[in-house]
């Protein structure tokens, strides 16, 4: 393999496709929020306390 051109390729890349670090990093943690970030499901209203413990 030819290693002579391996930092104008480095660059090309960059140029093609680079961003700044800060901004994957804010893009990632906005697919991660959007993903995951959900609050927890409510207690549904409807589920019944255990019923032996309603006599203790």
């Amino acid at each position: 393999m030819d290693y002579s051109n391996l930092d104008a390729m480095k660059e090309l890349s960059y140029k093609a496709y680079g961003q700044p670090r800060e901004e994957v990093e804010a893009e990632i943690r906005r697919k991660f929020d959007a993903a995951y970030g959900k609050k927890p499901a409510e207690p549904n209203p409807l589920d019944l306390p255990n019923p032996a413990s309603l006599y203790q």
